[in-house]
């Protein structure tokens, strides 16, 4: 084969063992990598380790290890409950209380234990609790070339809806002033920077505040985004994600964006 890539979460981990230059020997970024991206705990040790902002979190696995969490210091309400690994916003839970945390808790387990559309790797990797960081949240949508961001657009997200975290939508581009785009930018660079090796199309979730500047991080997904995001993206910058991740897996020369439509 000349190339191999894939714009499905779950089949991102089964890429990069594909791609190894022990078997096919193909672009895309390390095995190791993107399991480290995928994992939301150890994206946020990695974070931590590369000096990028992060929230105090904590890996659960069972109703037991989330109430020595919540025992060894306070915590600061609302916090976000989601999957480790995990896509889509499924299961996660955006809790007010200690105690609505601890009855949901056991239902969402033992909903995503048997869910048969998760891996069971997946599904093993446990949960993230995180504190809530307020701001407004954004979406970077682009590439990444041997470690290094080539490419990227920064657009709006809507408010997402209930508890769950569902997100409606957003505005492309981002419609926040010029400065506070370039401080997304850079945030997006450093968070590459620090995952080893990238080389692959990417979608970025982060939140800023827009008056303080402050900064943080959601989540890193080493694909195109879903939904409207390739069509949006093309319609406002000429650049077809799809194509973009076909040509980084085929180790062509990346072509120019076409006319925004």
């Amino acid at each position: 084969p000349l190339g191999c890539t894939t714009w499905d979460e779950w089949g991102i981990e089964i890429c990069a063992h594909l791609c190894a230059k022990e078997r096919l020997n193909l672009p895309y970024t390390p095995l190791e990598t993107v399991r480290q991206v995928r994992n939301k705990a150890r994206f946020r040790e990695a974070c931590v380790k590369g000096g990028v902002p992060a929230p105090r979190f904590a890996n659960i696995h069972t109703k037991a290890q989330l109430e020595a969490a919540l025992a060894e210091a306070p915590w600061t309400f609302p916090v976000i409950l989601k999957p480790a690994k995990g896509a889509g916003s499924y299961y996660c839970l955006k809790s007010e209380s200690e105690d609505h945390l601890l009855e949901a808790f056991p239902r969402l387990n033992e909903s995503l234990l048997g869910e048969q559309r998760t891996p069971q790797e997946d599904a093993a990797a446990g949960w993230v609790l995180e504190e809530f960081f307020s701001g407004a949240e954004v979406d970077v949508d682009g590439w990444a070339q041997d470690g290094k961001v080539a490419w990227m657009l920064v657009c709006d997200n809507k408010p997402a809806r209930g508890k769950g975290c569902c997100e409606a939508g957003g505005m492309y581009p981002s419609q926040l002033p010029a400065d506070v785009v370039k401080l997304l930018e850079g945030l997006t660079s450093k968070v590459i920077s620090v995952c080893p090796g990238i080389h692959s199309a990417f979608h970025f979730e982060a939140l800023v505040d827009p008056v303080s500047k402050a900064v943080m991080p959601v989540e890193l997904n080493l694909r195109i985004g879903g939904a409207e995001c390739p069509c949006c993206v093309e319609a406002v910058s000429g650049v077809f994600l799809p194509l973009a991740a076909a040509d980084l897996a085929l180790a062509r020369p990346m072509r120019p964006p076409g006319a925004p439509k």
